[in-house]
């Protein structure tokens, strides 16, 4: 049985309180719970330039409905659910209608389950990429996607790191589309 350091603790969110994650539910990075590392205005501030860097380059994100919140706003909750550890749709749907997300990602209109995950459908190349650009910006990126990390080693270069976060945002994406496909069985 392996004893608990205080640096296991300290990378392990302890109550769902302080985080809004469920004791000991794993994170995008692994025990890494980034919203207790980095606080949620920080994060929040860097999931919106991810955002905007996104947005700046795609043509136009596809809107589900005519009366759906802003797209840019969609793109955002998800970036900033998926990077810490929110990720099925019932689950991003408690959030917020609980009050647990930072007020500049909450839509002004009604989101539904099924609203968020015709969203993701509808732009899952757009929110990869945000994803990965907010764990880029991230000081601790290397661990966040460490498993890669440490296989590429600490010299890896720019692109190389790039496309690990963008492998990581990937299968972040996927884990959210298998827990909604999960839920609805």
């Amino acid at each position: 049985m392996k004893t608990t350091t205080q640096k296991d603790r300290s990378m392990c969110p302890t109550d769902d309180t302080q985080t809004g994650n469920p004791v000991g539910e794993r994170t995008l990075g692994g025990w890494v719970d980034l919203r207790a590392l980095y606080g949620d205005r920080w994060l929040e501030r860097q999931t919106w330039q991810a955002v905007r860097q996104v947005v700046a380059v795609v043509p136009r994100l596809r809107a589900v409905a005519p009366d759906e919140p802003a797209p840019a706003r969609g793109l955002a909750l998800l970036t900033f659910c998926y990077a810490t550890g929110v990720y099925a749709s019932e689950d991003v749907e408690y959030a917020l209608q609980r009050g647990g997300l930072p007020r500049s990602l909450v839509p002004r209109q009604p989101v539904s389950v099924a609203w968020l995950q015709a969203f993701r459908r509808a732009n899952r190349p757009w929110i990869e990429l945000a994803l990965a650009g907010l764990l880029a910006r991230l000081p601790l990126s290397l661990e966040v996607c460490r498993e890669e990390a440490h296989a590429a080693g600490v010299d890896a270069s720019p692109h190389e790191h790039r496309e690990r976060c963008l492998r990581h945002a990937r299968r972040a994406v996927e884990l959210a589309v298998l827990l909604d496909t999960a839920l609805c069985d």
